[in-house]
């Protein structure tokens, strides 16, 4: 949360309260985020997680609204969802 960080927490907690918002709770799908480590020391990643019967139909949402959005949002990305669902 450093002044002049490029990533701040708030605007990261945001563009994923958004998607969870917008995508995975008109679909019925409960979702969570997790932390994790980055290769910057200074930042973390979130992920957001939802149950392995409901991650193909997620996923498939989720890649749908990130390419709709891919201009208002800037911290959100699809972590190559694509070569998962296949």
């Amino acid at each position: 949360m450093w002044p002049d960080s490029p990533c701040k927490s708030t605007d990261a907690k945001a563009e994923i309260r958004r998607f969870q918002k917008e995508v995975l709770r008109p679909l019925g799908i409960k979702s969570r985020t997790r932390g994790g480590h980055s290769s910057n020391v200074f930042c973390m990643k979130r992920w957001v997680v939802v149950s392995k019967e409901r991650f193909v139909e997620a996923a498939a949402a989720a890649m749908k609204w990130l390419e709709e959005h891919k201009h208002d949002t800037q911290l959100i990305h699809e972590a190559d969802l694509d070569k998962l669902i296949k």
